[in-house]
């Protein structure tokens, strides 16, 4: 058996601790509130022995839950698992759609032509009654049954665009304005 000293033992800590399986075995965020709210409501129940104060401090714990639920379940349907088409409040027409795609892929900005494009094709789709026009609007329910793949290709890169941030290529871009010309 070997002596190890102070300096050396808290090195060889040190170099153990930063392994990544510690940072692994850590609580993420929302772990560590739900531990904190379930701490603190022990607390605010031990403290409590009894009376009216115990009653209300239960209710406002059930609606600090409450909300905290709610929100995490707002956000993850707004997430970016949900590829809105529209962000702007003031609705624009297809034609406006379009011209802004056009002049988009003559500034070669090839996502902004791809998202442009989609948003054309989904405000004629809203225009002719095909789909709703709901605001936050997805690109999944703006496909129709019939649709080819060239357009489930497009709503395809549309979320990747949007909110995978990835950009397309020059192809995908030109790909997206030929179906200008078809859909026109």
């Amino acid at each position: 058996m070997s002596y190890v000293d102070g300096p050396a033992a808290q090195q060889e800590a040190v170099e153990e601790l930063a392994r990544p399986i510690y940072a692994e075995a850590q609580p993420n965020l929302l772990e560590r509130l739900i531990n904190w709210l379930g701490d603190l409501i022990d607390t605010l129940l031990n403290s409590a022995s009894g009376g009216p104060g115990r009653g209300i401090l239960i209710i406002l714990a059930a609606l600090v839950v409450v909300a905290l639920i709610w929100a995490v379940l707002r956000w993850r349907r707004s997430g970016p698992g949900a590829a809105r088409v529209f962000d702007a409040p003031e609705p624009l027409t297809a034609t406006d759609y379009e011209s802004a795609a056009r002049q988009a892929w003559q500034r070669q900005a090839y996502d902004e032509v791809i998202v442009n494009v989609v948003r054309g094709l989904v405000r004629s789709r809203q225009q002719a009654g095909l789909i709703p026009q709901e605001p936050g609007l997805t690109v999944t329910e703006a496909m129709l049954p019939g649709d080819e793949p060239a357009v489930i290709a497009l709503f395809s890169h549309f979320s990747d665009v949007r909110y995978g941030s990835r950009h397309v290529s020059a192809a995908a871009a030109e790909a997206a304005m030929g179906l200008l010309q078809v859909t026109s």
